[in-house]
């Protein structure tokens, strides 16, 4: 993934937001939350926590391509590396239901889910402690 998407997509969504938000008939309070929010996501996806960020890198890590984690698919190569992408997620603290929503589960629990089986994994096998330290490392 290029350096310079975080940017450009910061720049097009910066640009965007100040076209619509100019419009007369908004109240200032309004402009400013709105500004307030996507200005945290942005900086979310600059720093690399985003959600997309973080499903990339991990699926990179696991040598399957992207899309592939948002499949149903429930073979091991994909079901781990989609787990992790969560338990990732979580530990940037990314909401239950915007990580349920990003991959289409139905229900928050499979979120919950999948953050105690990597959690488990960490706590009882060195070998998978190991490689998430790695892995960590990569991401920051």
């Amino acid at each position: 993934m290029p350096d310079n998407i975080p940017n450009i997509t910061k720049d097009l969504l910066i640009s965007f937001t100040k076209f619509v938000l100019d419009w007369n008939g908004i109240h200032t309070d309004i402009k400013e939350a709105t500004w307030d929010t996507m200005y945290h996501q942005f900086t979310k996806v600059k720093k690399g926590y985003g959600m997309i960020f973080l499903n990339w890198k991990v699926a990179n890590f696991y040598g399957v391509e992207p899309e592939v984690l948002f499949t149903k698919s429930r073979k091991r190569e994909i079901v781990l590396p989609r787990q992790i992408a969560v338990y990732f997620m979580r530990e940037f603290h990314h909401n239950l239901n915007a990580i349920k929503r990003f991959y289409g589960y139905k229900q928050h629990s499979t979120v919950i889910n999948a953050v105690k089986v990597v959690s488990n994994l960490i706590e009882t096998d060195p070998k998978f402690r190991k490689m998430m330290g790695n892995l960590m490392d990569e991401l920051l």
